[in-house]
């Protein structure tokens, strides 16, 4: 019986710290989103046995929150409603992939899903 370890990279990039995992089960992932909780400041994504997680730095979240105040904007001054979501961390079972944008939002569909606290994207709208 041969062991395969998980192999790591590490990278820095000017906006955020990347360490990518390969070999990584979805077990594991899920365990590790668990553990980590939910106000932990990594960001995971997960497809094919590889796990990215990237820890962002302020040159990268400035311009992401300016984003999500221009959306916020926006749709506020055409009358419609928004829900921001954040980063939450969407994943698809099936396919096994998971991951965890900079910010999300619901507008076109944010009636549906208004006051529900977990999203199933086997029943609720998928996000714009």
């Amino acid at each position: 019986m041969t062991t395969t370890l998980p192999t790591v990279d590490i990278s820095t990039i000017t906006t955020e710290t990347l360490t990518i995992l390969t070999g990584i089960s979805w077990d594991t992932y899920e365990r590790l989103l668990i553990e980590t909780g939910a106000e932990r400041h990594q960001r995971f994504a997960y497809n094919n046995e590889r796990l990215e997680i990237r820890v962002p730095l302020a040159s990268h979240e400035e311009p992401t929150r300016l984003l999500d105040d221009f959306v916020a904007v926006l749709v506020d001054s055409l009358g419609i409603e928004l829900r921001k979501l954040g980063s939450l961390t969407l994943k698809n079972t099936q396919q096994q992939k998971g991951l965890e944008p900079d910010c999300c939002f619901y507008i076109q569909n944010e009636a549906e899903v208004r006051g529900i606290d977990t999203l199933d994207f086997a029943v609720h709208p998928r996000l714009i």
